[in-house]
């Protein structure tokens, strides 16, 4: 079952006015993989739309109704999409703590430390699917080669489900 739900924050101060309106349209969407989350943040001026995207959710953090799906948006907003497995994840965020990393770079870090391929893909799912090589275990999983979709755990579905009804 598909849910969705907008969430309307009134007035809201943007672009040097306070005459602007700001709604967020969340959606829940079944795949043949789990549920994806998704949303759409709008900011509009007289009914037209000035801004879209993620910089609105920082405009309305803290206004209610928004308050309690603002944690479920930043944790698992198109489910988390990422170029890597966790521990390739985990292996490149450690190095970012003292320096800054870009995708080549991040490609580059994990052919130093062995982790470029990654062989442990249980309970993950990539966008489109894994190369045959990858499932039939010839080799790992290639850094940036897909999306990694991680799938929402029960309790946080429950919860986000429940603020969408």
């Amino acid at each position: 079952m598909d849910y969705e739900k907008t969430f309307n924050f009134g007035k809201v101060y943007y672009g040097g006015s306070s005459q602007n309106t700001a709604d967020l349209t969340v959606s829940l969407k079944q795949s043949p993989a789990g549920y994806i989350l998704q949303y759409n943040a709008r900011i509009y001026k007289k009914g037209d739309i000035i801004l879209e995207g993620l910089e609105i959710l920082q405009e309305c953090i803290m206004k209610r109704p928004f308050y309690k799906m603002y944690h479920f948006l930043l944790v698992y907003s198109d489910n988390h999409l990422k170029y890597g497995t966790p521990a390739q994840e985990q292996a490149i965020a450690q190095y970012l703590r003292s320096r800054r990393v870009g995708l080549l770079d991040g490609s580059d870090l994990l052919r130093k430390i062995g982790l470029l391929y990654d062989f442990n893909i249980e309970g993950l799912h990539c966008e489109g699917g894994f190369h045959p090589d990858v499932i039939s275990g010839k080799r790992g999983y290639k850094y940036a080669e897909g999306y990694i979709f991680q799938e929402i755990p029960q309790q946080s579905l429950d919860k986000i489900i429940e603020l969408l009804k």
